[in-house]
């Protein structure tokens, strides 16, 4: 899976190490997820959690084509976690955002985004 530094360089500062329990609350497509399971060996048990479930169905077919026998898909909101499952060594949360970020790789983001789907700080 070719991967831009935005999507490897969360993973390097996680550190995840072989036989851990790790969380990936927003996963989909899953990228982040099976470099996780290959930086722990394909051991331990990453939950690859992805709040929609229609980005599940990519996830799962990502986390199978990249041999990752370690992952486990699965549809919550992350606010559910504590309830449903806990005791993760380490938990990634690299948020989806506004998109900006790839205009790089498609200039057609400058000219697709109003200023109601860029969030700005308030003022204090």
């Amino acid at each position: 899976m070719l991967q831009a530094a935005s999507s490897f360089l969360p993973v390097l500062a996680l550190d995840p190490k072989p036989k851990e329990r790790i969380l990936d609350m927003a996963s989909a497509p899953g990228g982040k997820s099976t470099y996780i399971s290959a930086m722990m060996q394909n051991t331990g048990v990453v939950f690859a959690n992805d709040a929609t479930k229609a980005r599940t169905k990519s996830l799962s077919a990502n986390v199978h084509r990249m041999g990752c026998k370690n992952v486990i898909v699965c549809n919550y909101d992350g606010r559910e976690f504590p309830k449903v499952l806990g005791g993760f060594h380490r938990v990634l949360l690299d948020a989806p955002c506004s998109g900006t970020g790839v205009i790089s790789k498609d200039p057609g983001v400058k000219i697709n985004k109003a200023s109601l789907h860029v969030p700005f700080p308030s003022k204090s």
